[in-house]
């Protein structure tokens, strides 16, 4: 049987058995914020003229069960809220009576201790009586809340899930840390908070109102919520290599009259807080699908190859059949002849070739372990040896143990487990190859915006970090010095090899982000100008019609809109321009929802050339004073090949 209601929060109990409807399980479901809802295999649309044989059951001929139950159930919560309301009335009598005899108490003892002009007694007692008695005064409502922070890796951002059994205040949001809070964006406000699936105001949007930052706090923010919604959801973007603590103060509305408490959550925001754990590397499985292909052609020229040699074999026996035995005794002496006379083919037919040895008399590239033959064999020119694409590696030893090790990485890391199974550890010597550390334990990481990989290996005395990302090397050594230094723990000078064709890959990943970027802004930018333009023509044409005496200039005027709110452009506009007029919305729109997306690039590109030539130069190395000159030519004349000789990569 299939049923299904759509409940708009989550189910914190489940359990199955025979509620309500005998001879049938139901499925009872408890959610979050405490309604009970049961789901029956019986047929409620039925009329009730069967006849249950149950004692003081009688039956309603003409309607159905659904009806018929609803009804019953309506009368029994008419009962209990009448119950509810007249024990509401007793308990607001014993809350005025206790309040009346405070007041008469706190009186008292003000009377007492004015004559004697005691400090306490000149503030009064009564306010200090009520806090110190847990029956004084209205009671507070506490309530739990349900938060958790989530990479959203199509937008590379971070979302925070809150939810709250009863109606969303407001939320403070404060961080050590500084958050690009991304309430441009479409708000993810839950529309079916409340009992019956539709919230209260349609489901709106968070009224967001930012503060300057004070007391060591780079973010204060406050979400205010005027539609009842029960769910909210908060999305921003943290910069890699600063780490700190987000604080949420969650607020929910109550009765009037009741104090309001606020529920304080705090979540970590971790270095590299935009990785995520993947059980491969996308350019190992890259690698892995093109040898795939490549052995899937070689087998199928192999099987063509064997098809016309059995067709050309079967061929050559019939000519020998016609020419007779004679013929065929000749050929077989020209056979042994030419056997006789070249050895290799009496060793069974091998060639230099086969031995390695090319036709120039020189051992092949495979088998010194030089050229392109052996780059290819260890994963490219300074790549990780599996494949993948070639990346950077940096290793890290020193007087420490694996726990200390996975502390550091889940420090720097997320998605990392807060244990690591030690005796696992020493079992598994298949990560040596990853990070030449036997027995290490390896994670794997792709950084949801630039796409760039990151291979974590440790051990005792190890830490071994792969990746196509320099900055990453440089947050991970740093955090780990730092550690390392708050534990006196000695670390060994880190060993680091840099590769020229990892960095020019990982530019080469950031250029379709970038050159897109400056496009919309350069698009974006020439939208008003064209408006205005197009605008004029459109007075231009209307003027000359009415100054004709005609309504056919008007009426072709109205007209030159486009459906999705752009407007028309001139035919005279060139045709770059006449796209841009025509798209102005989206434009528009796509620059609305990513405002801040170029200047993150920029700042990553700004990381990366810092690292590289700190990592390459030596940490004496300061380039600062060239960063401006880079930000002008990303803005002005930018191109994948200047980028690279910005980085000294060509």
């Amino acid at each position: 049987w299939e049923c299904g209601a759509p409940l708009g929060e989550p189910v914190v109990a489940l359990e199955s058995g025979c509620v309500s409807s005998p001879g049938f399980d139901e499925l009872v479901v408890v959610t979050y914020s405490g309604r009970v809802m049961s789901f029956t295999p019986e047929k409620l649309d039925a009329p009730d003229d069967e006849g249950l044989e149950l004692p003081g059951y009688t039956p309603a001929p003409g309607r159905s069960k659904k009806n018929v139950r609803e009804e019953s159930r309506l009368k029994a919560l008419t009962e209990d809220l009448g119950k509810l309301q007249s024990k509401l009335k007793e308990e607001k009598a014993k809350l005025k009576a206790r309040e009346k005899e405070l007041q008469a108490k706190a009186q008292e003892q003000a009377g007492s201790a004015a004559s004697v002009r005691h400090a306490d007694g000149a503030r009064g007692e009564g306010p200090r009586a009520m806090a110190a008695d847990p029956g004084a005064g209205p009671a507070m409502q506490r309530f739990a809340v349900r938060c958790r922070m989530e990479l959203d890796r199509d937008e590379a951002a971070h979302t925070v899930l809150i939810e709250a059994p009863l109606p969303l205040d407001y939320v403070t949001l404060t961080s050590t840390v500084r958050l690009d809070l991304l309430d441009d964006l479409p708000p993810k406000v839950n529309p079916q908070s409340q009992p019956g699936g539709e919230g209260k105001g349609g489901g709106g949007g968070p009224i967001v109102g930012r503060s300057k930052a004070s007391d060591g706090k780079a973010v204060l923010a406050t979400y205010r919520f005027n539609d009842g919604a029960t769910k909210a959801s908060i999305r921003f973007r943290s910069n890699e290599g600063e780490s700190g603590e987000l604080t949420l103060g969650v607020v929910a509305k109550v009765g009037a009259g009741a104090p309001k408490a606020s529920h304080v959550i705090t979540l970590a925001v971790k270095p590299l807080s935009l990785h995520h754990r993947v059980h491969a590397l996308p350019s190992e499985l890259a690698a892995d699908q093109r040898a795939r292909e490549i052995a899937a052609a070689a087998a199928e020229d192999d099987e063509d190859d064997g098809a016309r040699e059995a067709k050309g074999g079967a061929k050559g026996g019939a000519k020998e059949d016609d020419f007779g035995e004679g013929l065929a005794e000749v050929v077989d002496l020209e056979r042994s002849e030419a056997k006789s006379a070249d050895p290799a083919a009496s060793r069974g037919g091998a060639t230099p070739e086969a031995d390695g040895i090319d036709e120039w008399g020189e051992a092949s590239d495979a088998q010194t372990g030089d050229g392109p033959a052996a780059d290819d064999a260890a994963g490219g020119p300074g790549g990780s040896g599996g494949g993948g694409a070639a990346m950077h590696r940096l290793e890290l030893t020193g007087a420490f143990s694996l726990r200390m090790a996975h502390d550091w990485v889940s420090a720097c890391l997320p998605e990392v487990p807060p244990y690591v199974d030690t005796g696992h550890a020493g079992r598994s010597g298949g990560s040596s190859s990853a990070g030449g550390t036997e027995g290490a334990l390896s994670l794997l990481f792709v950084n949801a915006f630039t796409g760039s990989e990151l291979r974590v290996s440790y051990g005792p005395s190890s830490l071994v970090v792969q990746s196509d990302s320099v900055s990453s090397l440089a947050i991970i050594r740093d955090l780990v010095a730092k550690k390392a230094s708050d534990l006196r723990v000695d670390l060994e000078p880190d060993a680091c090899r840099l590769s020229k064709p990892a960095a020019a890959g990982m530019l080469r990943k950031l250029d379709p982000k970038l050159s897109y970027q400056l496009e919309l802004n350069a698009r974006a930018g020439l939208v008003d100008a064209l408006e205005e333009l197009a605008l004029a023509e459109m007075t231009a044409n209307q003027t000359s019609g009415m100054a004709a005496g005609g309504q056919g200039g008007g009426a072709e005027s109205d007209g030159r809109h486009q459906a999705g709110g752009g407007m028309a452009a001139p035919p005279w506009l060139a045709p770059e321009l006449r796209e841009v007029l025509e798209g102005a919305a989206r434009l528009r729109q796509e620059v609305r929802e990513r405002p801040r997306a170029l200047q993150y690039l920029s700042g990553v590109l700004t990381d990366l050339f810092v690292d590289w030539h700190r990592f390459h130069q030596g940490a004496q190395s300061d380039v600062r004073h060239r960063i401006p000159g880079l930000h002008r030519f990303l803005l002005n004349e930018y191109s994948l090949e200047g980028l690279l000789h910005h980085f000294g990569l060509l």
